[in-house]
């Protein structure tokens, strides 16, 4: 847990600030490797080693800072096999404000159709009462163009919060149903 915040434009500044004295840190441990012949390839693959270390514990460090986990709601999609209706796009309101959309491609609605989860969106979020509503469009059987709705009122504790829509079958109205799983 952090003990100060830090900005965006100042997380950037920083990396960024961070990418350029690694860079002149590198070209001059070049310098040095070309000028001993008998370790510069080693001394390269070491630094270059180091770099990418660096580069993913920066990484981690900035999706740590842009999502703490006590502000922290992911949104999850997932799919019965045997539902006929088959999505085209998703879009996320929170609160009545459009957050996301995302239109599906055949290997992501593949790998919905045997079992993948779809993470559609994280977000940081107040504690609270909070709406969640997800808009489908897409298809069902005979090619019948569907525009649905799942809407979820819940309310944000602290600590990250999962947040998963089940897309189901049923197989006597040929009609999807929605259920909501909220876990902390």
């Amino acid at each position: 847990m952090f003990l100060f915040q830090i900005n965006k434009p100042t997380l950037y500044f920083a990396i960024l600030l961070l990418a350029a004295f690694l860079a002149s840190m590198l070209s001059s441990h070049v310098v040095n490797a070309n000028e001993e012949n008998n370790t510069s390839l080693e001394s390269v693959e070491i630094l270059k080693r180091d770099l990418l270390e660096l580069n993913k514990e920066l990484f981690i460090l900035e999706e740590e800072l842009l999502f703490p986990a006590n502000t922290q709601v992911a949104i999850f999609i997932s799919q019965d096999s045997g539902t006929a209706f088959k999505m085209d796009h998703a879009k996320v309101l929170l609160n009545n404000k459009a957050v996301n959309y995302h239109l599906y491609t055949e290997n992501e609605l593949d790998a919905l159709s045997r079992g993948a989860v779809h993470r559609i969106h994280t977000i940081n979020l107040n504690q609270g009462d909070h709406k969640l509503t997800i808009i489908f469009g897409g298809f069902g059987p005979m090619g019948r163009e569907y525009k649905l709705a799942a809407e979820l009122d819940f309310k944000k504790t602290t600590g990250t919060q999962f947040i998963e829509l089940r897309i189901l079958a049923n197989s006597k109205s040929q009609q999807p149903e929605f259920e909501f799983n909220v876990w902390n």
